[in-house]
């Protein structure tokens, strides 16, 4: 092997790595029109489904988080068990982890979401995270 072909050794032995933070099922079938960068807020909440919500920083907007467009229909038919967990990137499933209480972990950074319905203003809106990045971990402080 020459010394020149290594960087591109590298770059393609890394690549597997890197598509791991990707939400497979949320990119599955979609246009890239319905894409969307935001810097936000993930946290699990409370009362009304679904409980995973991401709020979009310097916004009053939220986002409902599912794990594929076929939550959003099961959850509008009625017909999907609520108590499934939401897939999410393999970075941030780490992150949201926690033995005591997903109640009690925020996770901040910029997340790449897909849209599931067209914005309505005063209403959350039904997406999933497709990529997450500059994550920071921290503990609700309520």
């Amino acid at each position: 092997m020459t010394l020149a072909s290594m960087p591109l050794v590298l770059i393609l032995a890394a690549a597997p790595t890197r598509l791991s933070v990707l939400n497979k099922s949320c990119t599955a079938r979609s246009g890239r029109d319905s894409y969307v960068h935001i810097r936000g807020r993930l946290g699990m909440y409370n009362g009304g489904y679904p409980n995973l919500r991401l709020w979009q920083i310097h916004t009053r907007h939220l986002f409902g988080i599912y794990s594929d467009p076929a939550d959003l229909q099961c959850a509008a038919d009625g017909k999907c068990n609520e108590e499934e967990e939401t897939k999410l990137p393999g970075n941030l499933e780490q992150l949201m982890a926690d033995p005591n209480s997903v109640f009690d972990i925020e996770v901040y950074g910029d997340f790449q979401i897909r849209l599931l319905e067209p914005r309505k203003e005063g209403h959350m809106q039904a997406a999933c995270i497709v990529s997450a990045q500059r994550l920071v971990r921290r503990r609700r402080s309520d």
